[in-house]
């Protein structure tokens, strides 16, 4: 059991680190934050931008601080993480509600993951009974960053495609949804600082 535990860890870290910029990168160019701007699209009409999310980084590359806003502004979600010589001592994961900041019991969370050579290929969540909720497939460029992500139902039916661009330094700089019938659900752009 303990075995298993931590290779599920293992995994888990993989896949978060596979979706993240490259911290080498991040130092190379000196880039300390990433803003997230948001439009949704309904019947092919573009609501008005906002930004959706922050990302700090310290000078490691490592993502200290992540905020997701609502359309209002609000924070929906704050995490921060806190390192010592390069290694994660603390962890804040948190989401307010009526302007306070409460804690929170997890909801029931089962992935399976499929690596290929530590890049993360399929991700399939399963509820209680180990049957499959929703299944991510992946796929990436010759250079290892994501260029698209598939989801399926728990019958193998499209829900939505997201695609990925990036910028001539290898920056992720658009994220675009669409639904299964192919209408754009959204557009992400990425700005960094």
């Amino acid at each position: 059991m303990k075995k298993g535990s931590i290779l599920c860890i293992l995994f888990l870290s993989f896949g978060i680190v596979s979706f993240a910029q490259s911290k080498k990168k991040l130092r190379t160019y000196g880039i300390t934050k990433k803003i997230e701007t948001l439009i949704k699209y309904e019947g092919g009409v573009a609501s008005e931008s906002y930004i959706s999310e922050t990302e700090s980084y310290n000078s490691d590359g490592e993502w200290i601080e992540r905020l997701d806003f609502q359309k209002s502004g609000d924070i929906k979600k704050r995490e921060i993480r806190r390192y010592e010589n390069g290694i994660l001592v603390e962890e804040l994961k948190d989401e307010p509600q009526e302007k306070e900041w409460i804690e929170k019991t997890p909801a029931y969370k089962h992935h399976v993951y499929v690596f290929e050579k530590d890049i993360l290929m399929e991700d399939s969540e399963l509820n209680r009974k180990g049957e499959v909720k929703e299944k991510k497939v992946y796929e990436y460029n010759k250079y290892g960053d994501e260029m698209a992500e598939t989801t399926t139902d728990k019958n193998g039916e499209l829900v939505q495609t997201e695609t990925y661009s990036y910028d001539n330094k290898g920056f992720k700089k658009e994220k675009r949804t669409v639904n299964a019938a192919g209408e754009l659900i959204e557009i992400k752009t990425y700005s960094y600082e």
